[in-house]
Formats: C-alpha cells, sequence, structure tokens
C-alpha cells in the first residue's frame, strides 16, 4: 500500500511545473505584444511624418507654382499697358476733334495706372536680385521718357492740331521710351521663367 505523501509530492512537483510554463509563455507572449505594438507605433509614426512632409511639400510647391504665375500675369499686365499706351499715341495726332484726344488721353492714363498697380505688386513678389535689377531699370527709363511724354501730351491738349515739326520730336522720343520699356519687359519675362525653374527645382 503507496504512502498518500509519496503521490502527492509528484503532482505538487508536476503542477509546479506546469505554472512555471505558463508563466514563460505569458512572458514570451507579452514581449511579443509589446515588441508588436511598437513596430505598429514605429509605421504609423513614420507615416504620419511621411504624409505630414509630403503635404509640406505639396504646399509649398504649390505656392512656388502660384507666385510664378502671378508674376507673369503682372508683367503681362504691364506689357499690355505699354503697348495700348504706344497705339494710343500714335492716334493722337490724328485726331482732330479736341473731346475725342481728350477721350484718347483719359484711356493713356488708365493704362498708366494699370502699370503702376501691376509694378507695385509685381515688386512685393520678386525676391531674386536680378528681378529688382529688372524693375530698377524700368524705372529709369519712365523717368528718362518722362519730360518727352508730358511734352507731348501738353502739345495734344491744345484745341488744335500741334504743328508736326513741334509734335514730331517729342512724340517719337515717348515712343521710342516706351519701346525700350516693352524690350526690357520682354527680357524680365524671360528671366522670370528662369528664376520660377530655380525656385521649383529648390523645392523638390
Amino acid at each position: 500500500r503507496m504512502d498518500p505523501l509519496a503521490t502527492q509530492q509528484p503532482r505538487g512537483r508536476n503542477a509546479f511545473h506546469r505554472m512555471s510554463q505558463l508563466m514563460h509563455s505569458l512572458r514570451i507572449g507579452w514581449t511579443l505584444g509589446v515588441g508588436f505594438g511598437l513596430i505598429i507605433l514605429l509605421l504609423m509614426v513614420t507615416m504620419i511624418v511621411g504624409l505630414s512632409l509630403f503635404y509640406q511639400h505639396n504646399k509649398t510647391m504649390s505656392q512656388v507654382t502660384e507666385t510664378a504665375t502671378r508674376k507673369v500675369q503682372l508683367a503681362t499686365v504691364m506689357r499690355e499697358a505699354i503697348r495700348e499706351r504706344m497705339e494710343i499715341l500714335r492716334a493722337l495726332p490724328k485726331m482732330d476733334d479736341v473731346f475725342d484726344r481728350d477721350e484718347q488721353k483719359m484711356a493713356y492714363f488708365a493704362r498708366a495706372k494699370q502699370y503702376s498697380l501691376a509694378r507695385s505688386e509685381l515688386i512685393k513678389l520678386s525676391h531674386h536680385i536680378d528681378e529688382k535689377a529688372f524693375i530698377n531699370s524700368l524705372d529709369s527709363l519712365a523717368k528718362k521718357v518722362g519730360p518727352a511724354n508730358s511734352q507731348t501730351l501738353g502739345l495734344l491738349s491744345n484745341l488744335e492740331p500741334p504743328e508736326s515739326n513741334a509734335l514730331l520730336p517729342a512724340l517719337n522720343e515717348t515712343i521710342s521710351g516706351h519701346l525700350s520699356m516693352l524690350d526690357k519687359l520682354e527680357q524680365m519675362a524671360n528671366l522670370q521663367q528662369q528664376v520660377n525653374k530655380q525656385a521649383a527645382a529648390a523645392v523638390q
């Protein structure tokens, strides 16, 4: 007959062994769970950072594109204003009616306002040193043609059409000055394309 205490000892050891195995399995499972959770968290952080950088890149690229487009639009407004002023200058001497001439002169001054507004906005958007240099050159040309421009408009303000020998020198100088400004604006348009490409390349 077996001793009850002898049979209980192996059972106790077996139970302790099974408990140890269970605790070991739990520790392994917990370690794996924590590791897997950290990997998921790292992936989520990486994804969020990546999306944030992607959004910021797209935003910056959009701003560069919008600024570049706007500068081209402003330069176009300035060029068209100069062209239209030249057309008015050529048409004014052919008008015998003083009221027709006054109407055209008002249109002439309106184009000057368009040019001035576009110029002011373009100055705010132009940060490249070469762009600023072109704008300064345009301002110098505008100041240079100013006296001849004023003389031409003054002669065309008379009730009678001015004599050709008095008008033509001032008129030709005024038109020549506008042509120089138009040529400078064409050069600036080419420069803007280069500056815009450089800005876009810097963002990419």
